[in-house]
């Protein structure tokens, strides 16, 4: 007997899955500041291990809270209304990130915070939808294996 169906199942997977997306993007956004305020090489491990910290902090403070509260719910209604999409996706989240950065930082003169949540917000949601996609993707696999059987 099976305690959870497959959508919670998925959901769960999404959650956990998902917003791990952030660390790499964290990591190619200190690298990429790094190489162009002129970082020596020497330095790029402490870099990397700096980022990886950061982007430690960002997954509990912004990327699992937001997964939960606004990337699965629009997740199930995307599905239900029959149109997940990348782009829907990736919208949603842009704009919720965006939005939660200028309510807590209202007066940020050059906008620096909503562009780190923005690009934040962008990799969580680009992971979510991954590992929505890659689970159905499975689960296809599985009920084609058992139908065959």
């Amino acid at each position: 007997m099976k305690t959870f169906t497959n959508t919670t199942r998925k959901n769960i997977f999404v959650f956990i899955v998902g917003p791990l997306a952030l660390i790499p993007a964290i990591v190619l956004g200190f690298l990429t500041y790094g190489a162009f305020s002129g970082l020596g090489l020497e330095m790029v491990g402490e870099t990397i291990k700096f980022a990886i910290f950061v982007a430690s902090v960002g997954l509990i403070l912004f990327g699992y809270p937001l997964t939960l509260i606004i990337g699965i719910p629009s997740i199930l209604i995307l599905e239900y209304k029959n149109n997940l999409k990348l782009s829907y996706l990736l919208a949603i989240g842009l704009f919720s990130s965006v939005a939660i950065s200028l309510i807590f930082y209202p007066n940020d003169k050059l906008f620096g915070s909503a562009w780190m949540f923005g690009y934040s917000g962008l990799s969580v949601s680009f992971g979510v939808w991954c590992a929505n996609s890659w689970y159905k993707s499975k689960l296809i696999q599985i009920n084609q294996s058992e139908l065959g059987q």
